[in-house]
This record gives structure tokens, C-alpha cells and sequence, in this order.
């Protein structure tokens, strides 16, 4: 907004340097012309002397008077200086005046959907094979759910933005299976040397994730419709899983296992959005993310089951190691601004690469053989946003 009023008032002070320019040389040149009107005159009369000349000589059309060119400015645009400079004043006065609104605040509604690919619970098999005979694989599929997303800040007056923001995103699915007639209900989350068929399958899941941005993003425009806003910054996130199955029927008794894993991890950030307008307010957004970090994970898995009454423990093992984390983000959508708020529809897709792990045991034979097994997380959907400038 400075920057703004400062070129106004050079405009004003380059039309009033001219309106003064031209006004003086309006009357430097009458000035002239009336010195060669005298000449004139003067060359046409006969040859007399000076004094004839001076008793006789017929009156010049205009006569000429020295006079100083502060008072010629003076006699001829003394008004119009004045006005001038009340409309420079005026101006620069009401400009001063106007408040620039800086601070900004943004509110997201996401609809999610959380999407992770090893989320079987149970096989279920017709026992035409050996082993597994035109089997089935049930996997826990996580419905959309909401969340939210709330930022704040500063904006400078050269149009880059300094804010912190954070998103929450927390959403719990379950789901139960019940052994058809003629068919075998198998596991998949047991240790293989205790327990492996059941006749109810009951899983529940839980995801919670948290994640604080500090961010910088600044302008550039590229055309009179088009612009690209370029941002970065320092992203920690802090995300929590809860994978948790009961079995009963057959080998299991009251069986549960439970397999936890948490993540803390920082990094930076950086992305682009560009910006396109089709009316005047009403544009259009598109913009990508990515963000590299690094933290603390620890895994967990506990398997219990009632073995003559008594709640026995089966395996209780934990990991905790040290591993990079990468995420890509991309939002499409429209947006409306209405000076002081601004309002956007969208569709976002986000992906957090090896955010979950398994820890599964492979052998009943040799029991400690296990493996890690990560996989990644999606969370794509829906989102309105609605910002306002104060």
C-alpha cells in the first residue's frame, strides 16, 4: 500500500511539473511574441534620429516589460500552483489515512477419505485346495470423514505472507465377519504358531493425524489474468495408527491383537499454486506440494487370548527406529475473491509415502522371524475454504 501511495505522489508531482512547464512556456512565449511585434514596428518607421524616434514613433502593438521569471510565474499561474498542490496534498492526506488490512485468517473443511492397502484382517477360504482354495481376502475400507484446517498471519505490504497453519485429520472405521457354512475362517493378523482359524472376526482401526506449518509465500504475477504464488517453510507432523482385531471360535478364545504406530517427524516443505481469472473475482487454482522429513517412528504389536481361563500374553514386541518421510500434495479447484473475504472449492490428493508399518511374524517354526512391512498413506477428497483479511 506504500508503495503505492508513493507512485501516486510522484504522478501527481510529474502532471503538476508539467502543468507548470507548460503554463510558463504559455507565457515566456507571449512575452516573446510581443518583443517582435515592438521590433517590427520599430524597423518599419523612416531613418530619424533617436530622439524623433523616441517623440514620434507610432505606439507598439504590445509592449514590452522586463520582468523577472519568479514574478511571471507568479502573475501567470500563481492560482493554478495553488490548486496543484491542494489536490497533491489532499490526495497524499487521504492516502495516509487509509488503513492497510494486514493480518489474514484461513478455515478449511476437508471430507476425507483415508485409503492404506494392508488393512486385511481375515481370509476366508471354500476348502478345495490344500491350503486355501478359492479364497477371499477382507480388508477394513475406511468411509470419507471430516476435518479441518485453520491458518493465520501477516501480510507485508509488498504482498508476501508469513502464517502458521494447522491441520487435523481423524477418522476411525470397524467392521466384523462371521465364518459362512462350509467354509474356513482364517487369521491374518495372529502369530502362525498359536492360533490360526476363528469363527468371528471383529476389527477396529483408528487414524489421527496432526500436522503445523510455518510458511512464507510471495507473488509473481505473470500476466494480466495469471499468477503463480511460490511458498515454503517448516513442517512438523505428528501422526498416530491403531490397527486392533479380536478372533473367537475354534483356536481363539477372546483373541486380541493390537499393532500401534506412531510417527514425529520435521522437515521443510515448498510448493506452488497458479492462479487464473475468468471474471472478475471468479478464478481458477491449481497447485502442487511436497514435503521431505525426518523423525522418530516406534511400532508396536501385542497379541493376547484366554487359554483356560487365564488372559495369556502371546507376543508384546515394540521397534523404535530412525527414517525419512515423503509426502506429495495437489489441489484443483475455484476460488471467488470478494475484497476483504475470499471463498474456494476444491478437490485435493495427498499421498504420505511408507507413513504405516506392519510388524508381522512369518514362522511358527522358527517364532522370532518377522518382517516390517510399510506401505503408503492416501487421503483425498473435498474441501471449502473461506478466508478473510482484517
Amino acid at each position: 500500500m506504500v508503495r503505492h501511495k508513493n507512485v501516486l505522489f510522484v504522478l501527481n508531482l510529474i502532471i503538476g511539473f508539467f502543468f507548470v512547464t507548460s503554463i510558463a512556456g504559455n507565457s515566456a512565449a507571449l512575452h516573446a511574441q510581443a518583443f517582435r511585434y515592438q521590433i517590427n514596428d520599430v524597423e518599419r518607421l523612416p531613418n530619424i534620429d533617436s530622439r524623433t524616434l523616441r517623440l514620434n514613433a507610432p505606439k507598439p502593438l504590445l509592449v514590452v516589460q522586463p520582468v523577472s521569471v519568479q514574478d511571471s510565474l507568479q502573475n501567470d499561474i500563481g492560482p493554478e500552483i495553488q490548486t496543484v498542490s491542494k489536490l497533491m496534498t489532499t490526495r497524499v492526506r487521504r492516502n495516509t489515512n487509509r488503513k492497510a488490512k494486514a493480518w489474514f485468517a484461513d478455515l478449511d473443511v476437508k471430507y476425507w477419505q483415508m485409503r492404506r492397502r494392508d488393512l486385511d484382517y481375515a481370509a476366508s477360504s471354500s476348502n478345495t485346495a490344500l491350503a486355501i482354495g478359492e479364497g477371499t481376502i477382507h480388508e477394513l475400507v475406511f468411509d470419507a470423514d471430516s476435518g479441518f484446517q485453520a491458518s493465520m498471519g501477516y501480510a507485508t505490504e509488498d504482498g508476501w505472507k508469513i502464517g502458521f497453519r494447522y491441520t487435523n485429520f481423524r477418522t476411525d472405521e470397524n467392521d466384523s465377519l462371521i465364518r459362512a457354512p462350509g467354509e474356513t475362517l482364517f487369521s491374518t493378523r495372529s502369530h502362525p504358531k498359536f492360533n490360526e482359524e476363528a469363527i468371528t472376526a471383529d476389527v477396529d482401526s483408528l487414524f489421527d493425524m496432526n500436522i503445523f506449518d510455518f510458511e512464507v509465500r510471495g507473488p509473481i504475477v505473470l500476466s494480466e489474468r495469471a499468477s503463480l504464488n511460490v511458498f515454503g517453510g517448516i513442517r512438523w507432523a505428528d501422526v498416530d495408527q491403531e490397527f486392533n482385531t479380536i478372533y473367537d471360535g475354534f483356536d481363539f478364545v477372546n483373541g486380541e491383537i493390537n499393532n500401534l504406530h506412531s510417527m514425529d517427524a520435521v522437515g521443510l516443505r515448498l510448493g506452488g499454486e497458479g492462479t487464473w481469472t475468468l471474471l472478475k473475482g471468479l478464478y481458477l487454482f491449481g497447485g502442487a506440494e511436497t514435503s521431505l522429513m525426518y523423525g522418530s517412528h516406534e511400532t508396536s504389536l501385542r497379541e493376547t487370548d484366554d487359554i483356560n481361563g487365564v488372559r495369556d500374553v502371546l507376543v508384546n514386541v515394540s521397534d523404535q527406529y530412525q527414517q525419512a518421510i515423503t509426502s506429495l500434495s495437489t489441489t484443483v479447484g475455484l476460488g471467488l475473491n470478494a475484497k476483504d473475504y475470499e471463498f474456494r472449492i476444491g478437490y485435493e490428493f495427498n499421498v504420505w509415502y511408507n507413513l504405516a508399518d506392519r510388524l508381522v511374524f512369518l514362522d511358527d517354526t522358527h517364532e522370532a522371524i518377522f518382517s516390517h512391512s510399510n506401505h503408503d498413506v492416501v487421503l483425498d477428497g473435498f474441501f471449502a475454504r473461506m478466508s478473510v483479511k482484517f
